[in-house]
């Protein structure tokens, strides 16, 4: 899947949270790594809003859980 998405997304990233089960979320856990996330998310959105097209919905959690 990783490698199919790499083709059709330019910017695409896999980030692997191992031995996490969706009722421990990587968000809660490990907030550092996620951020990296947002930010890919947040430099999409920027592109979107420079081409003039909807903003994206955001992260189901809060800004404040990634940031130091």
């Amino acid at each position: 899947m990783a490698e199919r998405l790499a083709g059709v997304f330019s910017d695409f990233r896999l980030e692997v949270f191992a031995a996490r089960h969706h009722f421990d979320p990587p968000h809660r856990v490990e907030p550092e790594r996620v951020a990296a996330l947002r930010a890919l998310w947040d430099s999409a959105r920027a592109r979107l809003a420079g081409h003039g097209l909807t903003d994206p919905p955001r992260p189901p959690w809060p800004a404040s859980t990634h940031e130091g």
